[in-house]
């Protein structure tokens, strides 16, 4: 809802107190709710109120879009709208006529503030749009210089490498080998995130449900942890207990969830630290979390990770989280299976929880 602030004589005031909106909070210009930025300024412009000019050039100075109600047989020139271009030339500002306060006029006024709603609801769209435009636009400098750093390290592998074959040096051949593959798995794994997740934003991408257990899908992915947990030392903590429940998914695609989400365990957690992944069965739904012991970050200010294109947002909160590909592509694919993932509180850090149905909706 938008909210619509009232400055009208006592008279008016009576009148508009049956002014009804779905789409408008109307606030009144009582020293309570001075502290609230309104959207539109409902102004009574006439003799019997004459503060009006003040709250106007208030208005002006703050930027508040203003409707300006007067009486009907009253020239808006003698009410001092001539002088509003000097205040500010592209100040928005809508007269409207009152003869008398009636069931039509109210009609007539909800009819405009409806129309004020809709152009809001615009503008607030486009500024979205452009805003995203910007993030994504950031997002994609982002991922090329990231996927440019694998791909740097792995021509200077290559070059190492074959120096140590020429050498035979096969110990710092086989090490280099180890990371030649972690490179491109990482790789890999990048530019596969990046084409799932808009595939998933277009429902292009085909999600294929069988009825499986979710230890079975848990365990294929811990067996083979992400290496960025063994490269930190961090130690992998299992509750499997209540993983035999039955649940219509994607292996694959939720395989894939759980192993990008160690992914950024790993990222956001301190060398030699620890995370936990657990589930349950919660009334009709199953929980999996991944738990950060010890986060870096405050989950009461990290709904901003839920966001598409936060890779900023989540600089800016001291989450070292990546290009944020990976938990965007996360989140679209949990919602797809019609469940939900969220970012919240622990005791001594912050969990990933993933909640998903018994039986997701058709997709």
């Amino acid at each position: 809802m938008y909210k619509l602030r009232l400055a009208a004589s006592a008279a008016w005031g009576r009148a508009l107190a049956a002014l009804r909106s779905r789409q408008w909070e109307i606030l009144a210009p009582s020293s309570e709710e001075a502290g609230e930025e309104e959207h539109l300024l409902l102004l009574e412009a006439s003799e019997q109120f004459p503060t009006w000019p003040g709250l106007l050039d208030e208005a002006v100075e703050r930027g508040v879009p203003v409707l300006a109600a007067f009486p009907a047989d009253h020239p808006q020139a003698a009410l001092g709208s001539g002088s509003l271009p000097a205040r500010r030339h592209d100040f928005d500002m809508e007269w409207f006529p009152v003869a008398q306060w009636d069931a039509e006029t109210l009609a007539h006024l909800s009819q405009r503030l409806c129309c004020r709603a809709s152009s809001l609801r615009r503008r607030q769209q486009l500024k979205e749009q452009r805003l995203q435009q910007k993030a994504r636009e950031s997002l994609m400098q982002k991922l090329v210089h990231d996927m440019k750093s694998p791909l740097t390290v792995m021509l200077m592998d290559l070059g190492m490498l074959e120096r140590w074959w020429e050498k035979g040096n096969s110990d710092r051949f086989q090490v280099g080998v180890g990371r030649l593959t972690q490179n491109c798995e990482e790789l890999i794994g990048m530019i596969q995130n990046l084409l799932d997740a808009n595939r998933l934003r277009e429902r292009e991408l085909r999600v294929s449900l069988v009825t499986l257990g979710v230890g079975a899908v848990l365990r294929e992915v811990l067996e083979n942890p992400p290496s960025s947990l063994e490269k930190k030392n961090i130690q992998l903590q299992l509750d499997l207990r209540h993983t035999e429940t039955s649940l219509e998914m994607d292996p694959s695609i939720m395989g894939r969830v759980l192993e990008n989400l160690l992914k950024v365990a790993a990222r956001v957690t301190p060398k030699g630290g620890g995370v936990e992944v657990s589930a349950r069965r919660v009334e009709e739904q199953m929980e999996i979390k991944v738990g950060v012991k010890e986060a870096s970050f405050d989950a009461d200010k990290a709904l901003v990770l839920l966001q598409p294109y936060a890779h900023d947002k989540w600089r800016a909160l001291g989450v070292d989280a990546g290009n944020g590909i990976g938990f965007n592509f996360c989140r679209m694919a949990v919602e797809r299976h019609g469940g939900t993932l969220s970012v919240e509180s622990a005791r001594s850090g912050v969990d990933f929880v993933v909640r998903l149905p018994n039986s997701p909706k058709q997709l």
